[in-house]
């Protein structure tokens, strides 16, 4: 038997809702709970802050964008 641990996410990194510190937060809320697979929505204007927290993931897929408010 093996158990997998995984976490769907919206971390709101929209740059009027959120701001870098609730990012690395947000990364690591995820990798104190130990998830070993994690999906995020809404990973905009701060993904470099949100990645760089993430330690011990070995795997990411690519980052589409940035959104900026117009």
């Amino acid at each position: 038997k093996v158990t997998v641990k995984m976490v769907n996410y919206n971390i709101g990194g929209l740059p009027w809702m959120t701001s870098a510190a609730k990012q690395t937060r947000n990364a690591e809320f995820i990798v104190e709970n130990g998830y070993d697979i994690v999906a995020v929505q809404e990973d905009f204007n701060y993904h470099s802050t949100f990645a760089g927290g993430l330690t011990g993931y070995n795997y990411a897929t690519n980052h589409t964008g940035v959104c900026v408010k117009t």
